[in-house]
């Protein structure tokens, strides 16, 4: 009998086998579940759209460079003048790469976070550390939920 795992890396993914006996195979390992975080965000006082729309670009482009970092995606509602964003990524590593790499005070002086939402394995929350305070993060939790965290 073996148990393959899989874990996501900076390089790509680290599969481990543990067997026992000699002649034991194993099937391919399950994918590590994504984390997905949501944002309600409404632009801060004499912001417009457009600067919105900057401050949004410089935070996909970010995206787009971090190793983990799979989906950054904003929408606008026009009517309610707020925007929703989501962002998908590996593991709280990568997502603090990410937030490293970005110009925060030109992000947080164009953009209010009005509701932040994590979603995560009960084994991932502990790496966010003050992220979730900092951020004012509201966490649920994936475990035993339908779909995992897995990407369809």
């Amino acid at each position: 009998m073996a148990e393959s795992t899989k874990e996501a890396t900076e390089e790509g993914a680290k599969v481990t086998t543990v067997a026992e006996g000699t002649d034991a195979t194993a099937a391919p390992p399950a994918e590590p579940a994504k984390i997905v975080l949501t944002v309600f965000e409404s632009l801060c006082e004499g912001k417009t759209l457009d600067d919105a729309k900057a401050a949004w670009a410089h935070v996909a482009e970010a995206s787009a460079k971090t190793p983990g970092m799979h989906r950054f995606q904003s929408s606008w509602n026009e009517e309610t003048q707020t925007a929703y964003v989501t962002e998908i990524f590996d593991n709280a590593e990568c997502y603090q790469a990410f937030i490293g790499s970005l110009d925060l005070p030109m992000v947080t002086s164009t953009i209010k976070f009005d509701q932040v939402t994590l979603q995560c394995a009960s084994h991932q929350v502990a790496a966010f550390g003050d992220m979730i305070a900092n951020f004012g993060m509201k966490v649920y939790l994936t475990d035993g939920c339908a779909g995992g965290g897995g990407i369809l």
